[in-house]
């Protein structure tokens, strides 16, 4: 497969890293320890939880941006509480993704996924050859759609190392949850690092 060239940081990301950062040094250096498993092959998974305002996200951006500058590959996604949409933060980077990549650029990571993933982005039509058929994934399929989100995944690893971003996990709703569940157990082999963001105070209010 040839090379793909990872797209840059969302704004938002780099907007947190601005701030200043402070106390983390034990946390950045298990993080350290985390990415050389990583490198060697080993997927992890690290879960960054705290009260609101601990600076949760400010580490995970923190973190994400220092990879990326490794040349590491980066996708970033957040729950919101009121945004109502299943999958919300795999939406979010998946669009990210196929709009900031040059039109037919992803088309040989898609390995013919893109009938299910089209059930996350509209966008991956960007890159498809015209001669494909742009066609509508047949039933409900959820275990096909988290298949082809975790071979993209996988894929894109092979190539470079990939951090996958979940920001405020805790708003996430149960196909979210589910989704990342999924791709946990298909990508423990794979070069990809899963920085999830939650709350450890109890919600109030409205799932979303």
């Amino acid at each position: 497969m040839a090379p793909w060239t990872p797209v840059a940081l969302p704004p938002g990301l780099v907007a947190s890293r601005r701030t200043r950062i402070v106390g983390r040094r034990y946390e950045l250096a298990v993080m350290e320890t985390v990415w050389e498993s990583v490198e060697q092959g080993d997927g992890q998974v690290l879960l960054l939880g705290g009260e609101p305002g601990a600076g949760k996200t400010r580490l995970a951006a923190e973190v994400a941006c220092a990879l990326h500058e490794q040349g590491a590959a980066v996708l970033v996604g957040t729950a919101t509480r009121d945004a109502g949409v299943p999958y919300q933060p795999f939406v979010e980077m998946l669009d990210h993704l196929f709009r900031s990549s040059a039109p037919g650029t992803l088309d040989e990571l898609l390995d013919g996924s893109a009938t299910e993933l089209r059930r996350l982005s509209r966008h991956v039509d960007r890159h498809l050859p015209d001669a494909v058929e742009r066609g509508e994934p047949a039933g409900d399929g959820r275990r096909d759609l988290f298949e082809a989100v975790a071979g993209l995944l996988r894929r894109m690893a092979r190539d470079r190392p990939l951090v996958v971003v979940l920001d405020d996990l805790h708003w996430g709703q149960l196909p979210t949850v589910a989704l990342l569940e999924h791709l946990v157990h298909s990508c423990v082999d794979s070069r990809t690092l899963v920085l999830a963001t939650f709350r450890t105070t109890r919600r109030t209010g409205r799932r979303s």
